[in-house]
């Protein structure tokens, strides 16, 4: 089962990533990341911060949680 974390970019403040929890301070899409407290299903939501969410981490999350059982780490 792969599991997975929501995390930010080191270089953009409230810019939101997907990580593997084997690796979370890379994205899925490649950026460097530091880890968050924010639960996987908060993905998306924006609030009074304005927060941005990577579409390439949503597509490529996406795409492997299509067809597989996957845990939520957060």
């Amino acid at each position: 089962m792969k599991e997975f974390y929501i995390t930010e970019d080191v270089l953009v403040y409230f810019s939101y990533h997907y990580s593997p929890k084997e690796k979370p301070t890379i994205s899925l899409c490649g950026m460097t990341t530091m880890q968050t407290q924010i639960p996987l299903k908060y993905y998306g939501t924006v609030s009074h911060l304005n927060e941005r969410w990577c579409p390439n981490c949503d597509r490529i999350f996406k795409a492997l949680t299509k067809h597989s059982n996957c845990g939520i780490l957060y």
